[in-house]
Parts: structure tokens; sequence; C-alpha cells
């Protein structure tokens, strides 16, 4: 199966190619995201002719290939192989030239386009939290950049952010939703993404956000200019 998921409404692409590969992974399909500088022609050889222990399929995940000419080239040109692997193959994209997609469409993959609306505000802050239980930062920074843009506090993500964090942490040392005082759906949605988090990182990305929020507040740095590094170093 192969999938290219592309548009102008960048975040919303890379929201349901994500949800799919998410859903691949819960019904214990392996997992994997390249992104331009792991795309190489030997590496997609490999993927290509490989088959995984047990017969098992593993979704692999290309980021925004286009980003680098070299690297969208190469995958191009494996897309056949790629389609014939008996892997999932999830391809993320902005807009995509009539040419490229003819490419894709010849090697047997499905389009998915989403079109960003005229004068649409695209900024949802649950999208963050989403996001932040894939370590998706790409989606996150898009996120950001567009809440500056709309000129929306930044208060308002961090406390998005922080309560995700906060879930997190609960649904890790709880064995149930109703023992750390969380809705059901929440605690398992985040019970789910712990495996994304290695021992001690969601304590670590606490404190520095705290940290980040506390500069801001005391003028040392700008909150939307903290915020961004911290995203970019999930």
């Amino acid at each position: 199966m192969m999938k290219l998921f592309y548009g102008t409404d960048t975040i919303k692409v890379r929201q349901v190619a994500m949800a799919e590969a998410d859903a691949l992974r819960e019904g214990g399909v392996s997992f994997e995201r390249l992104e331009t500088k792991d795309i190489t022609a030997a590496r997609l050889i490999d993927i290509a002719s490989a088959v995984s222990l047990f017969g098992g399929e593993t979704a692999y995940v290309f980021d925004t290939p286009s980003e680098d000419k070299e690297a969208e080239e190469i995958l191009l040109k494996h897309l056949p192989a790629l389609a014939e692997s008996g892997h999932s193959i999830l391809i993320i994209e902005t807009a995509v030239l009539a040419a490229v997609k003819k490419q894709y469409e010849k090697a047997g993959a499905e389009l998915v386009e989403y079109k960003k609306e005229a004068g649409k505000q695209t900024f949802d802050p649950f999208l963050l939290a989403g996001a932040l239980l894939t370590k998706d930062k790409k989606t996150m920074w898009m996120l950001l950049t567009e809440s500056v843009r709309l000129g929306i506090s930044q208060e308002e993500p961090v406390g998005i952010i922080w309560w995700q964090l906060k879930t997190l942490r609960l649904a890790a040392v709880g064995k149930s939703a109703e023992e750390v005082g969380l809705k059901s759906y929440p605690y398992d949605k985040a019970k789910r993404a712990l495996r994304n988090f290695a021992l001690g990182e969601l304590e670590r990305l606490s404190e520095s956000l705290l940290s980040v929020h506390h500069e801001a507040r005391s003028g040392r740095t700008e909150l939307a200019v903290g915020l961004e590094r911290w995203v970019l170093g999930v």
C-alpha cells in the first residue's frame, strides 16, 4: 500500500498522514519515519527488498522528500519497487507538481489531497497536543508559526502542551483513568503514546518547558522564540 498525502493545507495533510500511521501501528505494524537525510538509494533498496521477521509489515513515512531535490529524485526512481515491497509507504508532501503526481499514480499510489480554504484559520491548539503524542515536531512548529501569524497569545499553546505533558505523566504512573483522575479518552491516548518517549524524557520536557515560561516571564526571552526552540528540541 502506498499513499501520497499532499496539498496546500499542510497541517491537515500531516495530521491525517500521521493519524493513519498511528492507526497502522495500533494494528501491530512497525513504524519508521524517514526524513530527507535518510533517503538514499541503498536505504530504499533495503526497504524494498526487506522481509520483516515473521512476515510482519512495516509502515514507512517519508517526510516531505521534496525539501531536498536529490532525495526526491531518488524516492521517485524507487517508487515502483517500494510499491511492490508489501510494506505500507506513506509520503507527506506540500504542493505537488502534475508531472510528479503522474509518477506516483504510475507506481499505483493513492493520492490524498487537502487544500487550504481561503481565509480559514488553521491554528487549533489541540492539534499541538496530538502532534506532541507522536513527537511530530514539524507539525508543532507549523502550528506555532501559524499562531504567531494570527496574533494568538503564546500562553495558549504553552498551556495545551503543558496539559498534554501532565496527562502523559499521569498515564505513565496510573493503572487506570479513574486512579489518576482523567477521562478515559485522553488517558487511553496518552497511555498508547508513552512508547514514543524514553525513560525520563517526559520529566525533562516538562522541566524545560517550565524554564522557557519562566525566562519569558522574567523578560530574558520572548515566549514565542523560546517555545519554538523547545518544540524543535522535542
